[in-house]
């Protein structure tokens, strides 16, 4: 098909040039090339489309038809891009952003806020959730995640840190034996963001990175 199209729109322009070096030249392709692709469409349909003499060239019954529809692809397409180019400079369309649903309440709401008030030819579909959606099967433009992220082709950018303390309630602290390193509260109960890993990362006094593998029962 896209051999196709690519014939038809030379198809069209030898027409309105009316010679095979004439579009050549427009197209920056040579004579023989233009020529090639006239005879392999010529193949492809079982037509002859134009009539070759020295002099010029003459389009067959099937040759008129097929200019016509060429015409018609060629507006259509120019259309199209013309349409895509005006709208460049202003944003519009559809966005769909998928965001961990801890930051429901963060202050990027605000900036979310303030981007749809500035560009309010733009449809904004949030999806605020903790499963890692395929975004390309979904049709999600852009992805906000906490973590390490694996490796993957999608463009991505770090945006910050979030600083995150380690708690418990005073009753479950109550019950159990302080723990003599941040080892020993691997076996203790968890409750797992989806988002994340089993694992944790932490800082001690001294500035060394310690992590720990836990299990836990609610996520």
């Amino acid at each position: 098909m896209i051999d196709d199209l690519r014939a038809m729109a030379i198809f069209a322009e030898l027409v309105h040039q009316g010679s095979f070096r004439k579009t050549g030249k427009v197209l920056t392709l040579s004579p023989s090339v233009v020529s090639y692709h006239i005879t392999q469409l010529e193949k492809r349909l079982g037509t002859a489309l134009i009539y070759r003499s020295t002099r010029k060239l003459s389009l067959t019954h099937e040759g008129e038809v097929l200019y016509l529809h060429a015409k018609q692809m060629l507006a259509a397409a120019d259309a199209g891009l013309s349409q895509v180019t005006a709208n460049s400079s202003a944003p519009s369309g559809k966005l769909t952003i998928t965001l961990p649903s801890v930051l429901t309440r963060a202050p990027l709401n605000r900036k979310i806020a303030e981007f749809c008030k500035l560009h309010q030819q733009v449809e904004l579909n949030i999806l605020y959730t903790d499963i890692r959606q395929d975004l390309i099967a979904e049709g999600i433009d852009l992805a906000i995640r906490i973590g390490d992220m694996p490796d993957s082709t999608l463009k991505s950018k770090r945006l910050g840190d979030i600083k995150r303390k380690l708690v418990c309630s005073a009753d479950y602290w109550a019950n159990r034996e302080p723990p003599a390193s941040i080892e020993a509260i691997s076996s203790w109960h968890w409750v797992k963001l989806a988002m994340l890993p089993n694992s944790r990362r932490f800082v001690n006094a001294q500035n060394r990175r310690i992590e720990i593998n836990f299990s836990s029962r609610i996520t």
